[in-house]
């Protein structure tokens, strides 16, 4: 979701669509807890800055998070990150090894992001 100061669309269905306000993950990671089965797992998309909002509301209801980076290149800022946590658990944040989506010049994918594409490997590697 694009943050509700970014300039948006006059759309408003659009807008509607596209925009997170604020709280959203708070409601969204809180109703994910009330119906995942116990050890249950939760995964999230999201931007980069959203990451405080997103830790913030799996506080106390899920654990064993892991936080994957996903980089456009290998030398470029992560344009999404993915975290993904166990409803009770109590372990710790871990960072995994990023994700580049591309090598350093052109446009193919990289090996590993043809790999994740074509079911071969999973993102988190397990």
């Amino acid at each position: 979701f694009n943050a509700a100061q970014d300039r948006s669309t006059p759309d408003a269905l659009r807008r509607q669509a596209h925009v997170g306000e604020d709280g959203l993950f708070e409601s969204w990671i809180r109703s994910a807890a009330a119906v995942a089965r116990p050890r249950g797992g939760l995964a999230v998309i999201a931007r980069p800055e959203q990451l405080v909002a997103i830790l913030d509301a799996i506080e106390g209801r899920f654990g064993d998070a892991e936080l994957l980076c996903v980089h456009p290149r290998p030398d470029a800022a992560a344009i999404r990150i993915v975290i993904r946590a166990v409803l009770g658990a109590r372990g710790k944040l871990s960072i995994r090894p990023p994700l580049a989506l591309h090598g350093p010049s052109g446009n193919a994918p990289a090996e590993r992001t043809e790999m994740i594409a074509n079911g071969l490997a999973s993102l988190f590697g397990d």
